[in-house]
Order: C-alpha cells, then structure tokens, then sequence
C-alpha cells in the first residue's frame, strides 16, 4: 500500500485529445456515476496539463489546498476516476520521493457511453431509468429527411490521386506516435464463459440461446447489480421458460427481479465459504442434513414451502440472522425447518430471533449439531436415540425426537425436493 504525502511530486499529462463538448458529457453523464468531487479533480488536472508551461511539476499539497480537500478524499475520488476509465496513475519511488504521473483520457462520446453496458448500466443504477432515458433522448441525432437527390462531390473526382506516386509511399512508412483520442475500457470481471458453462451442466438449456442481443442484456443487468457468475446461472435457469415459444423463452423481467433481490439481500447467494459438514449416507436424514448444508436460504425455504417463492418479510429475516447473529446459511435452514414444524408453518420473526440467538451462543455452525441442540431444548418429550446415517453407521449421544423425520409429509416434501433437484441438474 502506497501512502500518498503533500509532498509527493506530480505531473500532469493528456494522453488523448480532450475537446469542449467533453464537458457537457462529463457534467451530464460522468457525474451522477462518479460524483462532482471526482470531476472537479478531472476539471482541475485538465487545466494544468494545458497550462504545463505555467504549472509544470508541483507537489501534492499545492492541489491539495487549491481543492480544499484533504488526502485521504483525494485518493478516494482518484481511484473513481481511474475505475471509470477518466485517469491512469503512474507511480516512480526515487529515494524518498514518490514521483506520480497522472494522465487523462477522454470521456466516452454520448453514442459510445449509451452503448456501454457497464457505464449506461451504472447510469441508470443512480440516476433511475426514467432520467437516464431522458438524457439519453436529449443526445439523440434527429436528422431531417431532406427531399432531393445527393449531388456530393466523391474524392476521386476532385483530386484524382494517382497512387503510384512516392509522395503516398512516403505517407505509408511515417508511423510517429501522434496524439489521438484514446478512451479507456473499464474492466469488467464477470466471466461470461464460466456463466455459460455454468448454465450448461446444470440445466437442458441450450448454448445457442446466447444470442449477442441476449449476452448484451445480461451484462447490462449483472453490471448494473453486480452478480457474480453462480448467482447469475441460478437466475437465468430460474427465469427461462421452456413452455414460451422459441426465441422469447428468456423472463428478463423476472431476471431483474432476482438480480434486485440478491442485491438487496447479499446473503441469500452468498457463496459457500466454509467447511464441508455433509453427511456420506442415503438415509433421510442424512440427504436433509446435506441439503441444509448445501442449499441457499431462499432455495431451502421456497422448497419448504411447496415451491412457493420466500415473500419479502422472510428473506430479510433471514438477511437478519446472517447479518446480525453471524449465523451460516446450514445452520439458518435448519432453524427455518425446525420453526415451521413447531410454529404450525408460520415464520414469526420473534419466536425465530428466540431461538436463533441461542443458537448464536452456542456457537453452533453446523446443520446437525442445530437439529439436534433444538431437539434437546425442546419442551416436547423426547428420547435419546442412535440417528442411522447409513446401515452400518451410527452417531449417538444425540438427541431426535421421534417424529422429527417419519412424519409422512416431511418425507413426502423431502422426495419432491430431492426430485427437484435431480430435475434442475438434468
């Protein structure tokens, strides 16, 4: 990590031809993604890398002071700059002196933002997509119809080059490094490949329905919510509709909406970051114990539910005990399924919080070790059995109560499940 001084030196440098109109795109487009702070930066450093005669190399505290910002701001609103594509940083350590280069870019013409999928997408993210569109209709090139033929002069017919000439070979060999306008490609990480992949072992649907029309969306939407890869195929299968005719089998408003949940609730497609506690067996049990432990909240509880999608009021609890008690997604799930059963089927947010706080204490991370610790606590009566995992295999000392898993609906759920699942891999 570089610690940034007031007496650090720096240079300013264009790296690409900056025109007047920029401003108007960098006020109206740049703005509302970056920030005025972050602009004002751009503003200020624009104008002395057309004054390098005047300013030419000053150290940090001069912009520092000239910006009234501090440095800790400055580096933070730096890096959106670079981020968006507007600055490249250079850093040269000379004894004990750091030398920064800053060179501008250009900002993206109107035609080239609107069909950037990341900046565009970003756009609407702040500024909402009523205004967004609105913007973009005010760049929008209405040209008149013009009734008459076209009577253009071509290049041929003025100067008649006669290519054989040397003064054209000549122009062919000058290769100098002129300056140009030269606009930086904002980096985007989703990996589109391991996407489809994704998709591909698990589910029917065909490779061919990624048309560029379908991929282009797609990187809009996860650009715009920030969904990685495994979230993304979920909700893709989630949202293709094979029933549909071909062509328009893709819900993309129900894509939108999966993708704005996950961003509201972080949690619920959080990726597996912790040790594997499944179970090596094919008994009941043991296949609800390794869904528990594998299964997202909202998939194991849209499961408990006959298939029914969460409501809202149930996934923030759920986003609650996540973020509140640090509790893990297997150990969640099983307090969802022991709270239907004793709750008669109704999530109460304070019988849940009871009893996920004394899960919390426990420091329980397990999806066994909760089943069996609220079995325990229990006021129903209960016995100590040997839980069969397999034929040959037992685990005692743990309390189960006797209608924990030989209940005929909970059998009958957990079949559906275990079919549903083997259905979303096939």
């Amino acid at each position: 990590m570089v610690i940034l001084s007031q007496n650090d030196i720096y240079s300013v440098e264009l790296s690409s031809l900056i025109a007047d109109y920029d401003r108007r795109t960098l006020i109206d487009l740049y703005m509302p993604i970056v920030g005025y702070q972050a602009i004002c930066i751009y503003f200020c450093l624009w104008s002395e890398a057309e004054n390098q005669k005047v300013s030419g190399v000053n150290n940090h505290e001069y912009l520092l002071v000239k910006m009234h910002i501090s440095t800790g701001a400055f580096i933070d609103e730096r890096k959106k700059l670079e981020a968006i594509g507007l600055l490249k940083t250079y850093l040269k350590k000379e004894n004990d002196c750091n030398f920064y280069t800053y060179r501008l870019l250009a900002p993206k013409t109107p035609h080239k933002f609107f069909d950037d999928t990341l900046l565009y997408g970003l756009l609407i993210k702040y500024l909402g997509e009523k205004a967004s569109l609105k913007l973009k209709l005010s760049y929008q090139l209405n040209l008149k119809e013009i009734n008459g033929d076209e009577i253009s002069a071509s290049f041929g017919e003025v100067f008649k080059p006669n290519y054989d000439d040397d003064v054209f070979k000549k122009a062919m060999v000058v290769k100098e490094n002129l300056i140009d306008r030269i606009q930086s490609k904002v980096d985007f990480e989703f990996n589109f490949e391991r996407f489809i992949n994704m998709i591909k072992t698990s589910s029917q649907i065909s490779e061919t329905v990624f048309t560029k029309k379908v991929l282009k969306e797609i990187e809009r939407l996860v650009a715009l919510y920030g969904i990685d890869e495994e979230s993304a195929a979920l909700a893709f299968i989630e949202s293709y509709d094979f029933k549909r005719e071909k062509g328009d089998r893709i819900d993309f408003k129900r894509l939108t909406t999966i993708f704005q949940e996950d961003m509201k609730y972080p949690f619920l497609h959080r990726k597996k970051e912790y040790k594997d506690n499944t179970v090596s067996s094919n008994t009941p049990i043991a296949k609800k114990i390794n869904l528990m432990e594998t299964m997202s909240c909202k998939d194991f509880l849209r499961v408990l539910q006959n298939n029914t999608m969460p409501v809202a009021s149930d996934l923030k609890i759920i986003d609650d005990l996540s973020s509140n008690l640090q509790l893990k997604p297997a150990v969640i799930n099983a307090i969802l399924d022991y709270t239907l059963q004793k709750n008669h089927n109704v999530l109460s947010r304070p019988y849940i919080e009871k009893i996920a706080a004394s899960i919390a204490r426990e420091k329980i991370d397990t999806a066994y070790d909760t089943m069996n610790f609220l079995n325990s606590k229990s006021k129903k009566r209960t016995k100590k059995v040997d839980v069969k995992l397999d034929d040959n295999t037992t685990s005692s000392n743990h309390n189960i109560e006797d209608d924990r898993l030989s209940d005929e609906e909970r059998s009958q759920l957990l079949k559906e499940l275990l079919e549903d699942e083997d259905d979303g891999k096939n």
